[in-house]
């Protein structure tokens, strides 16, 4: 019988299952803002500006 799944579903899936594939999948949290200070570094390697951050930050949103 074959399961007709979504790609999402599956993903959580395999996600659950290990934590390898959770990290491959999910990826890992980057700290953008250290000691009250912005990490631009970080920021640029995650495709964030300072108005994107603020407005999350304002917002209440992750």
């Amino acid at each position: 019988m074959i399961c007709h799944l979504p790609l999402g579903v599956f993903i959580e899936v395999c996600a659950l299952k290990k934590d390898s594939m959770k990290k491959l999948l999910k990826g890992q949290p980057s700290l953008i803002i250290r000691n009250g200070e912005w990490d631009m570094k970080q920021m640029k390697n995650n495709h964030l500006d300072l108005e994107q951050v603020r407005t999350m930050l304002s917002s209440g949103s992750a």
